[in-house]
């Protein structure tokens, strides 16, 4: 794969994305050719953005025993948030339009979500006797 050119993406996000395309300039010969090849293409083309080194460090740490131990504990502090917030919560899309008022839906969303755990917790403290009621 030889390098061929740079092409700058928009995104609905505040950065644009800057893709540095590679291609291979020898796929006509290439015995694997309908497997690699979409659709017409005459060669095979690979584009990364500027993103790209940290995505293959997070997989290559993904692959050890270490990393696979870690993203077995996602689900229950990354998940069970967002699953109580869509279904207890009922917040399965945003009623107000624009960043700022997105931020704020979404945090009055996180602060019912840390309110309740709270609650939970005092609970289970004054069921151990720990804590007195006020």
């Amino acid at each position: 794969m030889e390098f061929d050119s740079v092409k700058t993406q928009g995104r609905d996000t505040c950065e644009a994305s800057e893709y540095r395309v590679y291609k291979c300039h020898s796929c006509a010969g290439c015995g694997l050719a309908a497997e690699c090849l979409r659709g017409n293409s005459p060669c095979r083309t690979v584009s990364h953005d500027q993103h790209e080194a940290a995505r293959q460090k997070v997989a290559a740490r993904m692959k050890t025993e270490r990393g696979k131990k870690a993203y077995a504990k996602r689900a229950p502090w990354a998940e069970t948030p967002n699953g109580f917030i869509k279904q207890v919560i009922g917040l399965r899309q945003f009623l107000l339009r624009g960043l700022d008022k997105v931020r704020t839906e979404w945090l009055w969303a996180c602060t019912a979500f840390n309110i309740r755990k709270l609650l939970l917790a005092m609970g289970m403290l004054r069921a151990e006797g720990t804590v007195t009621p006020v």
